[in-house]
């Protein structure tokens, strides 16, 4: 798979522990193809800047001297919006926050050994959908898409519009149901009977709407808004 992980940790015991339960998930889980640095402050991270891009995930702690955790995430995500994000922390309070800035999951460092497997899978299953692509004959041509930079498929005219990352919508015909069934392995969201939801792109629920990280928000129907969002909890792995 060739994975990069960064660990930040400004505790040189926590750093060590961590980068060892990673491994060891890591071997049991049939993954030797990995990379792994360390770094001791958030400061240290961020000094690297677009080279940030070269890491498949960030196993960030909160509490650090310089900058905390929060602030090195923010700048982070500025620079790698897809970057798999999971804090490891002493404190709870952060929690709400920490998923503001769409971490996969949040484990508190007493739970490390406890929850850390589970995170492992999920940042391997995200990885591995970012390097996922899929080929579609559109009416625009024949395009290769990469599923981690489809935001949403939207129903209309019986057609199926695929709202992308890095180019223009792209159309097709067909029906959305059938889509819903594809792409149902790779945590794609019904939030409306005309728009499947990559759930990696969406920020936040509330309001009956889904909030997305390209600023659009889509509507939910009353009737369908518990189920979206106990999905939406589901995937994005509780407080942990």
């Amino acid at each position: 798979m060739n994975l990069k992980i960064a660990v930040c940790d400004d505790e040189l015991l926590f750093r060590t522990r961590i980068a060892k339960a990673l491994t060891d998930n890591l071997n049991q889980q049939g993954i030797f193809d990995y990379q792994m640095e360390l770094f001791q402050s958030g400061r240290e991270l961020c000094e690297l800047k677009e080279e940030l891009r070269q890491f498949d995930a960030l196993f960030l702690d909160i509490s650090m001297p310089d900058e905390n955790g929060m602030q090195v995430a923010e700048y982070v995500r500025n620079i790698h919006p897809n970057i798999a994000l999971v804090f490891i922390t002493s404190y709870i309070d952060f929690a709400p926050a920490g998923y503001q800035l769409n971490a996969m999951r949040y484990i508190l460092k007493d739970s490390l050994e406890q929850y850390l497997p589970e995170a492992v899978r999920a940042v391997l299953r995200k990885t591995e959908l970012q390097k996922l692509e899929m080929a579609y004959d559109f009416l625009e041509g024949r395009h290769t898409i990469s599923i981690a930079e489809l935001y949403y498929i939207e129903s209309s005219k019986h057609k199926l519009v695929f709202h992308l990352e890095k180019c223009e919508p792209c159309t097709i015909y067909g029906k959305l149901d059938e889509m819903e069934q594809q792409f149902a392995m790779y945590n794609f969201i019904r939030v409306h009977k005309s728009f499947l939801v990559n759930y990696k792109h969406i920020n936040q629920i509330g309001n009956y709407k889904v909030y997305l990280s390209n600023g659009e928000e889509l509507p939910i129907p009353r009737e369908r808004f518990r189920q979206v969002k106990e999905r939406y909890y589901e995937l994005r792995g509780g407080l942990q």
